[in-house]
């Protein structure tokens, strides 16, 4: 009995594995501008909680976080402008533009455009040809999540 690899056993095996690489990297640029997506929705999600820290140590008062529609590919978050990943933009802001979610110690208490109570903000982006988008949700309770 003869132990070991066929030549067709072989071919095989390199035929999947070519077709396999094939597969990937032609969806490579797509994979790519799918997670850009990922991470700018999970970076201001990220930036809306640090803000959130920031007012419950009372480092500011109130503390900010501000959406500018004209401003398609970047934010302010305390002051300071966060760029958002290459191909990456804003393309809604809800209730309005400029959006701004505010802070203040101790609770923190949450205001959406200076209203504390009854509203919910949402920050939707999308990668550059429209097609997927994330939506980040934040209400007055504070709570913030990515759909």
């Amino acid at each position: 009995m003869n132990k070991g690899l066929t030549f067709v056993g072989l071919m095989v095996t390199i035929s999947i594995i070519f077709i396999t690489s094939l597969i990937l990297s032609t969806n490579y640029p797509k994979i790519q501008k799918e997670l850009a997506l990922q991470r700018a929705g999970h970076k201001i999600a990220q930036d809306l909680r640090r803000t959130q820290a920031a007012a419950m140590s009372a480092q500011c008062s109130p503390c900010q976080i501000i959406f500018d529609i004209n401003q398609k590919i970047s934010y302010q978050v305390l002051e300071k402008t966060v760029n958002l990943e290459k191909g990456v933009e804003i393309i809604s802001l809800s209730p309005a533009s400029p959006l701004t979610v505010s802070f203040s110690p101790p609770n923190p208490t949450t205001s959406i455009n200076d209203v504390t109570s009854g509203l919910d903000a949402e920050i939707t982006i999308s990668i550059s040809n429209g097609i997927s988008t994330k939506t980040i949700k934040i209400n007055n309770a504070g709570r913030i999540e990515i759909k």
